[in-house]
């Protein structure tokens, strides 16, 4: 829950352009997660991408990954459940790329604000 009397802030991620941006204006459709205080109570939110699933904790094929981000889909992961060394994700994003995120550290999580998460990513671009 945002600090009373201030706007919620985001960082959209957008893995199919490498960019992720903090912000309280609104989120471009490209955007595949937002991690927010505000949106769906807080925590890394399936945006735009096509799936967002709990992942290997070891670097996966880009093939395993889409197949764990399908099967284990969800649609938040709340900050307070985030463990470094211990969570990771695959995402398919909107445009169709595989995205392995392995949580390397955690910042403090205080009573308005989400902890800063800090992730090692891969990201796939798979050839038809």
């Amino acid at each position: 829950m945002p600090k009373p009397g201030l706007a919620c802030k985001s960082t959209r991620v957008d893995l199919d352009r490498f960019s992720s941006k903090s912000s309280s204006d609104s989120v471009p459709d490209g955007t595949d997660l937002l991690y927010s205080d505000c949106e769906n109570g807080g925590g890394l939110a399936n945006y735009h991408a096509e799936n967002l699933g709990t992942g290997p904790l070891r670097q996966p094929s880009a093939e395993n990954c889409e197949q764990e981000a399908g099967k284990s889909a969800v649609e938040v992961i709340e900050a307070a459940d985030a463990r470094p060394g211990k969570t990771a994700f695959c995402v398919v994003t909107n445009e169709g790329r595989i995205a392995w995120m392995y949580l390397t550290s955690k910042g403090p999580l205080d009573n308005y604000e989400n902890a800063d998460l800090k992730f090692r990513a891969i990201v796939w671009e798979l050839k038809p």
